[in-house]
């Protein structure tokens, strides 16, 4: 067995990601964030059956196991080449579907989000679609899944995206190609580092005007606004209370209606 940072033997197998990975693979990741050690424990598992595990799936594991205990750097598909940095070339190889963000040119799997974080998801949506299409017709609101194109190692699936009604131009047939005005992130175990760290930066070089921060562990949102390629934070609430808008002028949301 590879030890330290050596790359995985390929688990050999035909085809890419399919139902196989979320019946076999995906069950301990939710429960352990971390498909790497999964992997471990499914040769064993195999090596004890004398069964030929790896002839039924095609996965390549970088391992990059961090504090917390988890592998930020997770299970891709084989039928990429490896490489040291990745494109959107492919990233859009990928099939239709497959769990991934391309970040700093990596290859990062973000596992479907809780039943939780998709109720605050859906709150969320819903008044801003009310306030931005129903009642001031300034723009459209998106949400995850939908690629979000920065630049060619950079593209991501943000929670919620608002994008004003003078720069819809953006919405391509296959992806959102360029910075939405508001981007708004849901933190959660696997994708908490990104969000908070390099995607923050990329988002405001780019010129993502407003960023909203959820955070369901604390029930707090913060509001950021981009001053010079900047995140400033704007407004905060946590518990109670509410949070305003400064791009869209007379949003506001009271924080015990999201969690």
């Amino acid at each position: 067995m590879p030890k330290g940072n050596t790359p995985l033997n390929p688990l050999l197998i035909e085809g890419n990601l399919s139902s196989l990975w979320q019946r076999e693979v995906r069950r301990d990741f939710i429960n352990i964030q971390c498909p790497h050690y999964y992997a471990h424990l499914s040769n064993r598992k195999a090596k004890e059956k004398e069964s030929s595990f790896f002839d039924s799936i095609k996965l390549f594991c970088y391992h990059k196991i961090e504090k917390q205990g988890t592998c930020r750097k997770v299970c891709m598909p084989t039928t990429l080449e490896q490489k040291k940095v990745y494109t959107y070339k492919d990233y859009a190889a990928l099939s239709e579907g497959s769990p991934y963000q391309l970040i700093g040119g990596e290859l990062i799997m973000t596992p479907s989000p809780m039943p939780y974080h998709q109720k605050i998801s859906k709150k969320l949506e819903f008044l801003l679609y009310e306030f931005v299409e129903k009642q001031e017709k300034l723009g459209e609101i998106f949400d995850s899944p939908i690629d979000v194109y920065l630049e060619d190692t950079e593209v991501y699936q943000p929670d919620i995206i608002y994008i004003s009604k003078d720069r819809l131009n953006i919405i391509g047939e296959k992806k959102i190609e360029g910075a939405p005005d508001m981007v708004i992130e849901i933190l959660s175990p696997s994708t908490a580092y990104y969000d908070l760290k390099h995607k923050n930066n990329i988002y405001a070089k780019h010129g993502v005007k407003e960023y909203w921060i959820v955070d369901p562990m604390e029930k707090s949102i913060e509001v950021y606004e981009n001053k010079e390629n900047a995140f400033v934070l704007f407004d905060k609430a946590a518990g109670g209370g509410e949070v305003k808008s400064r791009l869209l002028d007379g949003f506001r949301i009271p924080v015990e209606e999201i969690f």
